[in-house]
């Protein structure tokens, strides 16, 4: 994911969906070339009270941060992730949450937002949605004062137990990151490209010997 953007998480918050049971309806289309057949299912599960003319479009848009948080893969069909494949064999909903949550703070800029939460503390002002969108905007993103991208991303941080509406659990932040702030003050000083290739590194999870190449093409990817 770039470095300066937040996954889509419209229609995709633990107030609209299940997770264990969105992530069963996707399992059981993985490996289907028909987007049809899931967006289906997601209507029948989750969105059929809803008016419906407004069904498709909210089951869509539920699709779409499924490949936003990576738990499908881009394109047409249903065809998951490992990641996703890892997130729906969890046994119970609270490891499931944290493993979520994990992967949003190191794998889609998750600890930007816990950056830019305590940034506006630091500052003495309140944290509301609109300072994270503001202070995350001057950094290099674009987020819309609209949209949900954060507040989506911070439901799931919640659920995972890293987030108290805007407090951060610091234990189970550095639980979760296996990361103190010391080495997250480290990693703020890597320029973008040395980010990425240290991100493909910890993302291969083998202490075996690794080709330069190969992380290189991870990092471009990723």
């Amino acid at each position: 994911m770039d470095k300066n953007k937040l996954p889509y998480g419209t229609q995709f918050t633990p107030g609209q969906i299940n997770l264990k049971e969105l992530l069963d309806i996707v399992y059981a289309n993985d490996g289907s070339d028909d987007t049809k057949s899931l967006i289906n299912d997601i209507i029948d599960h989750f969105f059929s009270t809803q008016a419906e003319e407004q069904r498709k479009n909210l089951a869509s848009n539920c699709r779409t941060a499924l490949v936003g948080y990576q738990i499908i893969v881009p394109g047409g069909g249903t065809h998951m992730t490992s990641f996703g494949r890892q997130l729906h064999s969890i046994d119970t909903d609270m490891m499931r949450y944290e493993m979520l949550a994990k992967h949003i703070l190191l794998n889609l800029n998750g600890m930007a937002l816990i950056e830019a939460i305590r940034d506006i503390e630091r500052t003495g002002y309140r944290v509301t949605n609109e300072s994270i969108v503001e202070t995350l905007n001057s950094r290099g993103f674009c987020l819309s004062k609209t949209g949900n991208a954060q507040s989506a991303m911070k439901n799931w941080l919640e659920k995972g137990g890293v987030l108290s509406g805007w407090r951060i659990d610091e234990n189970k932040l550095n639980e979760l990151t296996g990361l103190s702030d010391t080495e997250l003050d480290l990693l703020r000083t890597l320029k973008k490209e040395q980010y990425y290739f240290f991100r493909a590194l910890c993302n291969l999870g083998s202490e075996n010997f690794q080709k330069a190449t190969d992380i290189r093409n991870l990092a471009m990817i990723t």
